[in-house]
């Protein structure tokens, strides 16, 4: 079993207030919860939805993303007012989303399970194809190297240099969806990389 370091994004959107309760219970997250899966990069991302009907419904806690072979899961824990009190629901619907970073997987076929207090309520599969070769786009120009790689809002990149593919260095640090620098969105420039007969490139994934 491996626990996946992600990156959480909370976008609230809400109408009214929450509901007022004096005592809160657990409640199934089955039919609530919705994972999107996307390889950009070689890659993959699952960018999950979290809903709650009305305001009579929080989250009170979410896990990490765990790994067992080609198995993931993540436990969502949600709460309801208990029904011996006093509370008041309220029409609104409130979606949390998150982005979570599953790793540079294999080509193959996968499964995401939604866990509830530890049951597992809903079981997804997702494929990861062969990724693409070309996983930049770059150009040389007067000295000025200039780069450009898809990523995914809100993940944070690291881009380092190398001259012998052994000791790497940080160039820049980036945020998928809006690449340094900010006058040229998508494209990050190496001014040095005309002082070295030969340089490479990678990006690191940065995890909270």
């Amino acid at each position: 079993m491996r626990i996946i370091s992600g990156l959480r994004l909370t976008i609230a959107l809400c109408l009214c207030n929450s509901a007022f309760a004096q005592n809160w219970i657990p409640h199934s997250a089955a039919g609530l919860v919705h994972p999107n899966f996307s390889t950009i990069g070689g890659i993959t991302y699952a960018v999950i939805s979290a809903t709650m009907p009305d305001s009579c419904y929080r989250i009170a806690g979410i896990g990490p993303v765990v790994k067992e072979g080609n198995d993931f899961s993540q436990d969502f824990k949600y709460e309801i007012p208990d029904p011996q009190g006093q509370f008041s629901c309220q029409e609104n619907i409130v979606t949390q989303l998150s982005t979570e970073v599953l790793g540079n997987l294999p080509p193959g076929d996968y499964t995401f399970s939604i866990k509830s207090y530890g049951d597992t309520v809903q079981t997804l599969t997702f494929s990861v194809s062969a990724p693409s070769k070309t996983i930049f786009n770059y150009s040389f120009e007067e000295g000025r190297f200039r780069l450009h790689f898809d990523g995914v809002f809100p993940v944070r990149y690291e881009i380092q240099i190398s001259s012998d593919l052994k000791t790497w260095t940080r160039l820049t640090e980036t945020q998928g969806g809006a690449l340094f620098p900010p006058s040229d969105p998508g494209v990050i420039i190496d001014e040095t990389a005309s002082t070295e007969n030969c340089r490479f490139y990678r990006v690191q994934v940065l995890t909270p």
